[in-house]
């Protein structure tokens, strides 16, 4: 418990009468099967609990007529757009598109508009 970074003996805990004991508890558990997860075409690899959507298509398709997207800035420059223009945004976007169109989805052409946080 110690390495936890826990000390079962502190003077708060013993004013409460509080006593925690030394030994974890061991939760006796069970691995699920695999789901068994369909699309319309393509070939799926489930692996722990995931799988992909690289070369599928959905059994029925979603529309995207009217979509946003929000730019929220986290103060991590470095792995940030630097705003609705930033061209790196735009290429991301179009990617996301075009894997949505890819796999069934009837998307407008006309990019979205793009929300920008302070």
């Amino acid at each position: 418990m110690q390495r936890l970074g826990y000390n079962p003996a502190t003077a708060v805990l013993n004013s409460f009468s509080i006593r925690v004991a030394r030994q974890m508890v061991i939760v006796p558990g069970c691995e699920p099967p695999l789901p068994s997860v369909t699309y319309g075409k393509g070939v799926l690899r489930v692996q722990n609990g995931s799988w992909n959507i690289l070369d599928v298509k959905f059994h029925v398709s979603g529309r995207m007529r009217n979509w946003k997207v929000l730019l929220v800035h986290d103060g991590i420059e470095a792995l940030s757009f630097k705003g609705p223009r930033d061209q790196r945004l735009i290429d991301f976007i179009n990617a996301f598109k075009n894997k949505c169109k890819n796999s069934g989805m009837d998307v407008v052409n006309e990019p979205p508009a793009i929300l920008a946080t302070d």
